[in-house]
């Protein structure tokens, strides 16, 4: 078995396969599947093999059972899918989330995501983990999303503790 490449709050993130994401698509969430659907016009499968080959994808599991898959693209923009069994594990996924969002930091600096108006939901959930909408976006079915974005600040601490002198 695979080691995970984080643990927090009962959770574990590995790199997704083709199986977990036909383990996702048999029970993605009733949100996700209308979003798939009317949103980006497409089927689960085809979404979820598409998100797949995406430069980083990720699995979320608790207790083995997929939860989420999630990544980010090579422009940096976060994306999630959920499982219907996210309602029993959402508090530890709440929790999780810091140390998620803070590894994919490690590899972009900005993170952007864009939701369905509709999804009130994941606008809390980002908020609650410091991104900050930023506009409104209306495609050609008029239908809305928000853009959210979350920077890492770029200053140097002069009070690091790591470069602070020796007293004696």
């Amino acid at each position: 078995m695979d080691k995970p490449l984080l643990k927090s709050h009962g959770l574990e993130l590995y790199h997704a396969k083709l199986e977990d994401t036909e383990l996702l698509g048999a029970k993605l969430s009733k949100e996700n599947l209308r979003e798939i659907r009317e949103l980006y016009k497409s089927e689960p499968d085809v979404l979820l093999t598409d998100l797949l080959s995406r430069e980083m994808s990720h699995v979320v599991k608790a207790q083995g059972e997929v939860i989420a898959i999630c990544g980010v693209d090579q422009n940096g923009v976060l994306w999630t899918m959920f499982s219907r069994e996210i309602r029993k594990h959402w508090r530890s996924f709440v929790k999780a989330s810091p140390a998620l969002i803070q590894f994919y930091h490690n590899f972009y600096p900005t993170l952007y995501c864009n939701v369905w108006s509709e999804n009130v939901f994941v606008h809390n959930w980002l908020i609650h983990l410091g991104f900050l909408p930023d506009v409104l976006l209306t495609d050609a079915n008029d239908n809305t999303t928000i853009h959210f974005v979350r920077c890492i600040q770029d200053t140097i601490s002069v009070v690091s503790e790591s470069s602070r002198p020796v007293m004696h």
